[in-house]
């Protein structure tokens, strides 16, 4: 096997693990090419990507032309996000929210291509499908209708969850996610933003 064949092989053995619930297999390219430049850009800016942000944070944002950081990435485009592709794996819990941080850190002509990508579909589908990434397991839903509960009620929902979490997946639709925060290892998933 070529090493171009092996490589295919393993993006398309990848995709059907981590898309397999989430998009058909005809969406896969939909999914597999916008990631695949993404991570590209990412790669040929990494070099510079200390540089660019210390000189974006001299220039406080407030300069009308940040192609002057063109110069420093050596490309005609840049990201002024404190993200890179690792720095977003590294810190899992607030994946979504770091993510379009990082894509809304990019020039805007890498905005525009990005922008057919149609990645707020794509983050939909993904942050939808990590609701219930749980094997083997059926998640619990619960449409939060504590809004008027006394702290004390609320505290010992918050050890049902974590009791119930350990074995298997807990799915609190709320309008004040704040009320969850003692829920230990609570991924929260905001999907107004």
């Amino acid at each position: 096997m070529s090493a171009y064949q092996e490589i295919a092989s393993t993006i398309w053995n990848t995709a059907d693990k981590a898309l397999h619930f989430t998009f058909n297999k005809t969406e896969y390219k939909d999914v597999i090419l916008p990631f695949t430049v993404l991570k590209r850009l990412d790669t040929v800016l990494e070099p510079t990507h200390d540089k660019v942000i210390a000189r974006f944070a001299e220039l406080d944002g407030r300069v009308e032309n940040l192609g002057m950081l063109t110069r420093i990435t050596g490309y005609k485009f840049y990201n002024t996000s404190p993200f890179t592709f690792q720095k977003l794996l590294d810190n899992p819990t607030h994946l979504q929210k770091n993510f379009k941080a990082y894509l809304n850190g990019f020039s805007p002509n890498i905005q525009d291509i990005l922008r057919k990508f149609e990645f707020e579909r794509i983050l939909a589908r993904l942050a939808g499908a990590s609701l219930v990434a749980k094997e083997d397991t059926v998640p619990v839903v619960v449409d939060d209708a504590l809004g008027f509960t006394d702290p004390d009620r609320l505290a010992k929902m918050g050890e049902v969850f974590d009791m119930v979490g350990a074995q298997g997946q807990v799915i609190v639709l709320t309008c004040s996610p704040g009320r969850y925060d003692g829920v230990k290892g609570a991924l929260r998933i905001d999907l107004t933003s």
